[in-house]
C-alpha cells in the first residue's frame, strides 16, 4: 500500500485489507489497515535515495524527500498520479534537462546541479512533471539573466562583473552578444557600428587589442566628433543613448588625451606680439618670432684659411667675404628698418694669447646701414687693423617688416 495508490474517491479505497478498507472487515483487518495507513503516512516524511538515470523514476519511491545520487543526465522522472510532490536533493553535478511538456524547469532551460541543491517537483500526470522551485546550495539564482522592475540596493556587498568572450572587429562589431560587461575587440578591421544595444541605458566596457579605426558617425558618437585610431589596451565605455545611438567615452593606454582641448585664446597678431601689451591672446610657434625679446637672426661663423662658413644660424642666408677681417651677414627676412640691434663676440687667432690684448669686432663704418644685411669687421688682440679670427658669433634684435 502506498499513498500514490490511494484514490481521491473514498469508496474506491476498498481493496482487501490492509491495502484498503472493504465493507464487513473483521476487527483484526481494521487494526491491520490502520497500522498500514500509519506506516504509509510516516513513510511520506521519511527520506530515500535514488540513482540518477535518463528516466529517474521517483514514483517508485514513497518518501517525499529523495536524494539523487550520480552524475547521469536526467530527462524524465517516471509516471505517477497527478498532484504527487517530491523534494529532490542532488548529491552532485548533473544535467537536469528542461522539456516544455514532460519536465518543465524554471527559466525554461537546463539546470546544472551542484551538491546540496534541492527542488520540488510536482506530477502533472501521464509522466509529465513541473519543477515548482529550485534552490541552489550557494544561494545564487539558477537563471543567467532577468529583468528587475524595482531598485536593487547593495549594502555591504558589491556587484561582481564578468569579462565576456572576445569579439573580432568588423564594420558592425556586435559588442552586446557577449557574456559579460567587458569585451576585448581583436583584429584591425575598421569599425563603424557596435551593433544594436538590448535597451537604452545599457553600457559596455570595450578593450582594444590592437590598432584599428573607430569611425564617428550615425551609430557611434566619438569624442571630438572625429575618428579614433586605437592602440593595444586602449579602452572605452560605450553607453546606449538609444538602442542604435551609442555614446563613447575613450581612454588611451599611454595616458594622452583623446581630444586636445583648445586654450580658448586666439593667436596673437604680429602687431600684438611686438606691442607686448595684451594678455588676451596667445603666442604660437609661428608668431613667437615677432616678440621684441626674441632674436630675429643669429649666426655662428667659423673661418678657416681665410674662408668663412656658416656653422649654425637662424634667418641668415649667407656670409660674404669682403676681405681679411671684413664680412657681410645676409638675412633671409629683412628687418623693418636698418636700426636694429646687433651684438657679437669673436674668438681670436689660434696663435694669439692674452698678452696681446682682447680680440673684437665692430660694425663697418664705411658702408650704409641696411635692413637686410650687416657688415662687420673682426680683429685680433695684437693687430693694429682688421684680421681674420677663428670664429665670430652675432645675434640681431628688432622688428620685422
Amino acid at each position: 500500500m502506498s499513498l500514490k495508490n490511494w484514490s481521491t474517491t473514498a469508496a474506491n479505497n476498498n481493496s482487501a485489507a490492509p491495502a484498503g478498507a472493504p465493507e464487513g472487515m473483521t476487527m483484526a483487518s481494521v487494526n491491520d489497515t490502520i497500522r498500514q495507513v500509519m506506516a504509509d503516512v510516516r513513510t511520506i516524511y521519511a527520506q530515500d535515495t535514488i540513482a540518477s538515470a535518463g528516466t529517474t523514476d521517483i514514483g517508485t519511491k514513497d518518501a517525499a524527500t529523495i536524494t539523487v545520487t550520480g552524475t547521469t543526465t536526467i530527462t524524465a522522472l517516471g509516471t505517477v498520479s497527478a498532484g504527487i510532490k517530491k523534494t529532490l536533493i542532488f548529491a552532485g553535478a548533473l544535467t537536469f534537462t528542461h522539456n516544455a511538456t514532460s519536465l518543465i524547469l524554471p527559466g525554461t532551460a537546463n539546470i546544472t546541479t551542484a551538491a546540496d541543491d534541492r527542488c520540488e517537483v510536482e506530477s502533472l500526470g501521464s509522466g509529465n512533471w513541473r519543477c515548482n522551485w529550485y534552490q541552489r546550495a550557494n544561494g545564487q539564482t539558477i537563471t543567467n539573466g532577468g529583468t528587475f522592475s524595482t531598485d536593487i540596493t547593495m549594502s555591504g556587498a558589491s556587484i561582481i562583473e564578468a569579462e565576456g568572450a572576445a569579439v573580432a572587429s568588423a564594420a558592425t562589431t556586435n559588442i552586446w552578444a557577449t557574456d559579460g560587461n567587458t569585451v576585448h575587440v581583436t583584429g584591425t578591421t575598421t569599425i563603424t557600428s557596435f551593433g544594436t544595444a538590448p535597451q537604452a541605458g545599457a553600457w559596455m566596457k570595450v578593450i582594444f587589442d590592437g590598432a584599428l579605426t573607430l569611425t564617428h558617425g550615425a551609430n557611434l558618437s566619438l569624442p571630438g566628433s572625429a575618428n579614433i585610431t586605437t592602440a593595444a589596451d586602449d579602452f572605452a565605455f560605450v553607453y546606449a543613448d538609444t538602442t542604435t545611438q551609442l555614446d563613447v567615452v575613450y581612454f588611451k593606454k599611454d595616458g594622452t588625451a583623446t581630444v586636445v582641448a583648445a586654450s580658448g585664446l586666439s593667436a596673437a597678431t604680429q602687431a600684438q606680439v611686438e606691442a607686448v601689451t595684451s594678455d588676451a591672446v596667445a603666442l604660437t610657434p609661428l608668431n613667437t618670432k615677432f616678440h621684441p625679446g626674441v632674436a630675429k637672426a643669429w649666426c655662428v661663423v667659423d673661418i678657416s684659411g681665410g674662408a668663412p662658413s656658416l656653422t649654425a644660424n637662424l634667418n641668415v642666408t649667407s656670409i660674404t667675404d669682403n676681405g681679411v677681417g671684413d664680412f657681410t651677414i645676409n638675412l633671409t627676412t629683412a628687418f623693418a628698418t636698418s636700426g636694429f640691434c646687433a651684438v657679437g663676440m669673436v674668438r681670436g687667432p689660434a696663435a694669439e694669447g692674452t698678452a696681446n690684448g682682447l680680440a673684437g669686432m665692430s660694425i663697418d663704418t664705411g658702408t650704409a646701414l641696411s635692413a637686410s644685411a650687416l657688415r662687420v669687421w673682426t680683429k685680433g688682440g695684437g693687430a693694429s687693423g682688421v684680421t681674420d679670427v677663428q670664429r665670430f658669433n652675432v645675434a640681431m634684435f628688432g622688428d620685422f617688416a
